[in-house]
């Protein structure tokens, strides 16, 4: 049944990236990274999506425990399945501060989703996580942060008026995940206990 929610999370977001793309509105996060790729190179939003979230993968891992980490493997390879697809439909113009509302609400929506259960969509959602759960730091007030800094790396291409729209597509996606960081902090910090209890019993029918 989780797998069921981890792809209406990705589908959720990935409708917020087609608005964005369509808007043509970059976003912070490994998502505005995988963008700014995509629009810049020759390389897909998926395959960019899969290299940037490497490292994060490997502080999640260390940090968060291996059942968060498969989770957010497993939500990484739909999304990107799915972007993929995606990839195959027409070029929509949207206006851009239309998209810019939608396409981050669906964003935010999606992301929340899948904190609450467990997951992340990797790269600084990873980081955010980790930073609630040791520091009670507010996830959506730390993407937010680490999305601004992501931006003003990338304002040479997508410029000051890209720079503005961006910001306001970054703060609506952290509003949003700030009203739910109290029922994010609860399944964060509760979640990881179900696997040590399944592998205490693993270990009890082994000894018997």
């Amino acid at each position: 049944m989780k797998y069921v929610h981890l792809v209406l999370a990705c589908l959720t977001v990935n409708i917020g990236i087609f608005i964005l793309h369509s808007a043509k509105v970059a976003t912070g996060g490994t998502v505005g990274l995988a963008l700014s790729i995509n629009y810049w190179t020759t390389l897909s939003f998926s395959i960019g999506y899969l290299l940037v979230n490497l490292p994060f993968l490997v502080l999640s891992y260390k940090k968060l425990g291996k059942a968060f980490t498969l989770s957010t493997l497993v939500s990484i390879a739909i999304l990107s399945g799915i972007s993929f697809l995606t990839g195959f439909l027409p070029f929509v113009s949207i206006p851009t501060w239309i998209g810019v509302i939608l396409g981050s609400a669906f964003a935010g929506m999606g992301m929340t989703y899948l904190f609450l259960n467990n997951s992340s969509f990797g790269g600084t959602s990873i980081l955010a996580v980790y930073l609630q759960k040791k520091y009670t730091w507010d996830p959506g007030k730390t993407l937010f942060i680490l999305d601004i800094f992501i931006l003003l790396t990338t304002v040479y291409s997508i410029g000051w008026s890209g720079l503005i729209y961006s910001t306001v597509s970054a703060l609506i996606v952290s509003t949003i995940v700030s009203i739910s960081r109290k029922r994010i902090s609860e399944k964060i910090n509760a979640e990881p206990k179900e696997p040590l209890l399944e592998d205490e019993s693993s270990e009890m029918l082994i000894m018997q």
